[in-house]
């Protein structure tokens, strides 16, 4: 029994930080398998188009009231040794004052399926697809600026599976397929593409708390542009929790990129993931996150332009607080900043940095409807010199609004 207990604490130790997540919903939502609920909220948008107004081809701002709609449904079900979950969210924004189209209509589905065949193997698969006008929609989190609209498609899909090859070692094998399928030409032009993304990983358990891993990823980036390139990472890390409601992880190596491109030679830059999570009361956590990585990018030109950038090393700091104020007031914060250093052509060597920031209070005024008041702001500064034009801007936005859910 003892040995089982360590080969079941060696698959569930890394996702010890989601553990934190699922606790705290479990304590919100109970063991209904249906949620439903719709929000509508109004806002003013202080650069719709995130334009640069500087004298470098950039355009005016334009400001806008508006209102949006967004209703959604979760079903999640746990059997046994299987667990689903599928939900879908709609996403409908009104704009008074834009040019062309006033609406912007955002599909977002996912479903995720957990089965443990024994204390030592588990497989978990995982996919989600995203139809958005705002390509920001379904690219968080990735060192990507995204600033253009139209209709434009993700979709990202994986699977892994887990064995505990012997009481303290499991291996991990997994694959991830991304999809991006962009309406705007520009940005089809630059970042139509499709990734896959194999990887293994050995976890060693040190104790009951902490492992340590050894892992090895091989990327491919196909894009619909001649500008494909191969990415190999290699890292190690450890894996520990503190307590019940602190966790943490770090991994650390290296990766190598392989370029198509006729004169742009392989480079080795740094590899870093690392995150920190902390649930110090009910409903309150704060979650840290540092990350540096190489990743594609929209800084590209064809034909007589030339080549600005292959891609782009991305430094990201990110921080999330969510606190219960009280039993009916809950607010949370986010501060973003990255900092990418573009990579071959032209723009090599260049850099750009990218804030955001964003908080939300909530009041609950029962147990099904509640009204919240949200500010966002994101600030962006590039090289106007190494790139050609300025693509810098600043941007503010508020909502309040009001949510009911079933």
């Amino acid at each position: 029994m003892k040995n089982l207990i360590r080969a079941a604490g060696a698959l569930s130790l890394g996702a010890a930080s989601m553990a934190l997540t699922h606790t705290a919903v479990a304590a919100e939502g109970g063991d209904k398998p249906w949620t439903a609920s719709a929000s509508l909220r109004g806002f003013y948008d202080d650069n719709i188009f995130t334009a640069n107004s500087s004298a470098l081809g950039g355009v005016a701002k334009i400001d806008s009231i508006g209102f949006d709609i967004s209703p959604s449904v979760t079903y999640g079900r746990t059997m046994d040794n299987t667990s689903f979950d599928l939900g879908y969210t709609y996403l409908a924004r009104w704009f008074e004052n834009r040019p062309g189209s006033s609406w912007d209509q955002n599909h977002n589905a996912s479903v995720n399926l957990n089965h443990i065949f024994s204390p030592r193997a588990k497989v978990s698969v995982s996919d989600v697809f995203v139809s958005a006008q705002d390509p920001g929609q379904f690219a968080p989190g990735s060192g990507l600026v995204l600033r253009a609209e139209g209709d434009n498609i993700s979709n990202s899909a994986s699977a892994s599976a887990e064995l505990a090859a012997t009481d303290t070692i499991v291996a991990t094998a997994s694959y991830r397929n991304n999809l991006f399928d962009y309406d705007n030409a520009a940005f089809a032009t630059s970042l139509n593409r499709v990734e896959h993304l194999p990887a293994l990983e050995l976890s060693y358990l040190l104790s009951e708390t902490t492992s340590a891993t050894f892992g090895y990823q091989f990327g491919i980036f196909d894009f619909d542009a001649a500008r494909d390139f191969n990415i190999h990472s290699i890292y190690g890390g450890l894996k520990h929790s503190f307590s019940q409601s602190f966790f943490g992880s770090l991994n650390a190596g290296a990766q190598v990129t392989d370029y198509d491109l006729v004169g742009v030679d392989s480079t080795t830059s740094p590899y870093l993931d690392g995150k920190l999570v902390y649930q110090y009361a009910a409903s309150s956590d704060i979650t840290f996150n540092v990350r540096h990585q190489v990743n594609a990018t929209d800084v590209y030109l064809t034909g007589a332009g030339g080549l600005l950038a292959a891609n782009q090393q991305t430094t990201l700091f990110r921080v999330a607080w969510g606190h219960a104020f009280t039993a009916r007031i809950k607010g949370t914060a986010m501060a973003q900043f990255q900092n990418s250093t573009f990579n071959g052509g032209a723009a090599d060597g260049a850099t750009e940095t990218f804030w955001t920031l964003g908080t939300t209070v909530a009041y609950a005024v029962s147990h099904n409807v509640s009204v919240d008041l949200s500010y966002f702001h994101d600030s962006l500064n590039s090289d106007p010199v190494a790139l050609g034009f300025d693509r810098g801007y600043g941007r503010n936005r508020i909502f309040l609004g009001v949510t009911a859910k079933f």
